[in-house]
């Protein structure tokens, strides 16, 4: 990775914004290791929480516990997932899941894997991403660093806030025919 890219997903910068919400959730296969992974789509009729991170960010860290929480909270209500995107996440994966106690299904990614799901245009992606995709398959929300719902004291309110939204929001709305809104929920 050129070490301009690599800077700029550390710090956070911002270069490019996420696609519109509501709107359909595309394919994402996440890988497990080099002969195995799962379908995002397999956690189809469920409310999903996908979130993407770097293995070596400490924003991304306490962003893991606290989905840890939400999902011991939530139980089999819901679906957290965590995907890795940065250059060695095939490596360090194991480690980021034992430092953080990591109890929900994690795999990595390509970053530009991780770019055409979330709906980013060229340049760099602020870690952690967080999105939150109703039983129907519709992302409702998805924040990055950048945004106010992921700043780390209001972050576990503003993510279960969310959550409750994106579960409502699934229960009676059909899949969108196009997107109608920016970012937020």
């Amino acid at each position: 990775m050129k070490p301009a890219i690599l800077f700029a997903l550390l710090t956070g910068i911002i270069f490019a914004a996420g696609g519109p919400v509501p709107r359909n959730a595309p394919a994402l296969n996440v890988q497990v290791d080099s002969k195995k992974g799962f379908l995002l789509s397999q956690f189809a009729g469920k409310t999903v929480v996908t979130a993407f991170f770097l293995t070596d960010c400490s924003h991304c860290e306490f962003t893991a516990g606290l989905l840890n929480k939400i999902q011991r909270d939530y139980g089999n209500s819901i679906q957290v997932v965590g995907s890795a995107i940065d250059e060695h996440a095939a490596t360090q994966l194991a480690a980021f899941q034992k430092k953080n106690a990591v109890i929900f299904p994690m795999g990595y990614n390509t970053l530009a894997d991780a770019v055409k799901f979330l709906g980013y245009g060229p340049g760099a992606v602020p870690m952690p991403i967080v999105v939150f995709i109703d039983r129907n398959g519709v992302i409702r929300a998805q924040f990055d660093s950048s945004d106010k719902e992921m700043i780390e004291q209001d972050q576990e309110k503003n993510l279960r806030a969310a959550l409750e939204q994106t579960i409502k929001q699934g229960q009676a709305a059909p899949r969108p025919s196009a997107p109608t809104e920016k970012k937020k929920p």
